[in-house]
């Protein structure tokens, strides 16, 4: 039966491989795509620049500016905070064709956001027809990958990046391969220095392969073989003592992790040469190995092709040879490393799963739910590991107190900051490995490999300190393609007949789960949150379900329907809305989540009125604008054709002469600190939510998800906003 199964499966594979792209989809099915990609382009480019400038956009738009002004003098030179020098490179040929309009600056990232949803067509030989369709309609529609297509940062660069070096390994031809791969990684490389987490999770996946193929796959040891690995330890040991006898003893931790640090190598090193050498060994490293024997000259000319690129760009086309030094990793390692450390934006572990469960609900259903599935078709030994980790979950959070576990030894290198991170760290530190062993056992190489990037992945970017909203595309885009395969080959060896089921069943588990929801929402209700009917509405509308099923037995009038169309359009429109919601009903917004610290609404109409006022000069003069403090940013942005109209220092005394003024919010200010004659605004600058994680429950959970409610204030910083009284005075200053 499995053997029967698998041909299945290496049949769809095979049949969609062979299809040309005209005919991998019937009509209905390239009407379907076509309408998916018409609704992602227009949620990517209708009203593209009608949210306000983050500060980070700014900067992003000012230093490529700067760059195209004038290119021999404002070159960029790298700065780890603004990140490598592809993206300013990028914005120089978007002014020189766009010019430099708030819409414009966008442009690049729109479009690179845009072209990621042919991905799934291109990789279409690894998925069927529905398989591809589905997950086309997940990345056209998603309110994330939408928001991030119309932010300008430089995200969209690092995933055509990898997708460069993906290509590399599953779709291009031999020779190129080397080429795609290099190239991908330089792209990244140009771009940010998350190349070496990448690089990092990518090097992660062979050394656990080989790790897998030496404890696992039988061996067959020879003398020589044997003295090699007795050798190795030999000199490892003597590198140990040497370490425990000259390392100070008050510098025990660093004594410790050394000789442990010695030891993991060892052992690493010699599962990955044994794995090497081993005979008719199919694993990455001896595919790798034997790829570069093969493909010398190939592999040679790609790397200095890449080189010569990365150079050229750190090197600002070799006009600064120490960009070059810069961007090749000391500098950025440790930049990033003191922001790891210190955690600049701090956020719970779980930062990236709240994310996924409020802006991508049916991708964060689908993720729960492929767990439950995984783990019931697992061998005995993966899901006997899983209880075990469930059972160490349990005790952890009933031994740890929430109100100390930033303090807790045990806890504290993780960053968890409460018990719900311990689920989190748990479920992410050993999901990962038994995903890749399980499927590593059953042979299942696609799914071992996806599976391995898609939770390492996840875990990496939830470990480090900095909880930034950006950095949540990276663990679902490397979810998306192992979702689709393992539920494509799930529903492969355990079919459903989806097409025909039973509306009876259906009613039956909406109703069930509705009543849970409202028993468990009236539980976990505390006495001083307000009393609303909405509960028993659950419980209600479950019952009614529940009954209309039960009468079927006797009717039998309910029938049966096509439950996969269903979900999926469910889903699809699901994620349209909160696409909406996220990108133009509360885009930029304070209470949004994703939007992090973002200008302001205020700030924005404000700026925009006031380079209308000088462009159309109604009262018969131009304004001036001075900005001081952290309006600057992203003034600057906003004001950056108003070269003579805005200064950003002057002398104290001589602000009067301003018409607009931005200056720095005090709540007690010094005499003389405003200058006579302008009426003054407290006005928000910048504003966020950080949600109360201690007051989260499943309701406040699925109700920003549904409606992005928030359930605590949100917080601003401010700027002083002056206007003038009298303008006849600068009318009258201009006519002299």
């Amino acid at each position: 039966m499995a053997e029967k199964e698998l041909t299945t499966t290496s049949e769809c594979e095979s049949n969609a491989s062979n299809a040309t792209w005209q005919n991998f989809f019937t009509p209905p099915q390239w009407v379907m795509y076509g309408v998916l990609i018409v609704a992602g382009l227009l949620l990517r480019w209708i009203l593209l620049d009608i949210r306000p400038y983050h500060h980070d956009e700014s900067l992003h738009g000012m230093y490529g500016r700067y760059f195209y002004d004038f290119p021999e003098n404002n070159y960029y030179k790298y700065d780890p905070m603004l990140h490598g020098p592809m993206l300013y490179n990028s914005m120089r040929f978007i002014y020189a064709i766009f010019g430099d309009t708030l819409w414009s600056a966008r442009v690049p990232v729109c479009i690179m956001g845009s072209l990621f949803m042919v991905m799934p067509f291109l990789y279409r030989r690894f998925f069927s027809q529905t398989t591809v369709l589905i997950l086309t309609a997940t990345v056209a529609c998603s309110p994330t990958l939408v928001y991030w297509s119309r932010f300008l940062r430089e995200d969209y660069w690092v995933l055509s990046g990898m997708l460069f070096s993906l290509y590399g390994f599953a779709l291009a031809s031999r020779s190129w391969k080397a080429f795609f791969v290099l190239f991908g990684l330089t792209i990244q490389w140009c771009t940010k220095e998350s190349v070496f987490v990448t690089l990092a999770v990518f090097a992660g996946y062979p050394i656990f392969e080989a790790m897998f193929e030496d404890v696992v796959r039988p061996r067959k040891d020879s003398s020589n073989a044997l003295f090699t690995r007795l050798f190795g330890l030999l000199v490892v040991a003597g590198l140990c003592v040497g370490i425990a006898l000259t390392v100070p003893k008050e510098q025990l931790n660093l004594k410790v992790a050394s000789i442990i640090g010695l030891l993991i190598a060892w052992f690493v090193g010699q599962c990955i040469l044994e794995s090497v050498v081993r005979d008719n060994c199919q694993n990455t490293f001896a595919k790798i190995g034997n790829y570069i024997r093969s493909n010398f000259w190939q592999t040679g000319l790609a790397v200095f092709v890449c080189g010569f690129i990365f150079a050229w760009f750190y090197g600002a086309g070799f006009r600064y040879p120490q960009g070059i030094i810069d961007g090749l990793g000391g500098k950025a390692i440790d930049y990033w490393a003191a922001h790891h450390a210190m955690e600049r934006i701090k956020g719970p572990f779980n930062f990236h799963v709240y994310v996924m469960g409020w802006y991508e609900f049916p991708v964060f259903v689908a993720f729960l739910a492929h767990i439950v599935l995984f783990y019931r078709r697992a061998i005995p030994e993966i899901r006997f590991a899983a209880l075990s980790v469930l059972a160490i979950i349990g005790i952890a959070c009933l031994f740890t107190n929430p109100d100390t576990i930033q303090e807790n030894g045990i806890w504290k290198p993780f960053k968890l900051k409460d018990n719900l991170d311990i689920v989190g760290l748990f479920v992410l530190l050993f999901h990962a490995p038994l995903v890749t062993i399980n499927h590593l056992l059953r042979k299942e190489q696609g799914l071992a490999v996806t599976g391995y990037f898609a939770t390492a992945t996840f875990f990496v970017y939830s470990y480090l300190g900095e909880k930034v909203p950006w950095l949540s595309v990276y663990p679902l885009i490397f979810a998306l393609p192992y979702m689709a395969l393992f539920y494509q080959d799930y529903f492969t060896r355990y079919p459903v007949n989806y097409k025909e089921y039973p509306v009876k069943k259906a009613l039956l588990a909406c109703g069930i789960v509705l009543m849970t929801l409202g028993i468990i929402f009236i539980a976990e209700r505390k006495d001083n949150d307000p009393k609303t009917n909405e509960d028993i509405l659950f419980i209600v509308t479950g019952v009614l379900l529940v009954a209309i099923a039960m009468l079927d037995d006797y009717g039998r009038y309910l029938g049966r329907f096509n439950v996969g169309r269903w979900v999926v359009a469910a889903g699809v429109l699901f994620s349209v809305r909160a696409a909406i919601q996220t990108n133009f009903l509360y885009g930029g917004k304070e209470t949004e989540y994703l939007s992090q610290v973002h200008t302001t609404y205020d700030l924005h109409d404000v700026a925009l009125m006031i380079i209308d006022d000088v462009q159309k000069q109604p009262f018969g003069y131009k304004p001036t604008v001075f900005g001081t403090g952290e309006a600057t940013w992203p003034l600057a942005w906003y004001f950056r054709n108003l070269r003579e109209e805005y200064k950003f220092s002057t002398k104290p005394e001589d602000r009067n002469k301003y018409t607009y003024l931005f200056i720095d919010w005090k709540d007690q200010r010094e005499p003389g600190d405003i200058p006579d004659g302008y009426t003054v605004r407290k006005m928000n600058l910048r504003g966020w939510w950080v949600p109360e994680f201690k007051q989260i429950t499943l309701k406040k959970f699925l109700r920003y998800s549904f409606n992005h409610y928030p359930w605590n204030t949100s917080g601003f910083t401010y700027t002083t906003f002056l206007v003038a009284k009298d303008r006849a005075r600068f009318l009258n200053a201009a006519a002299d």
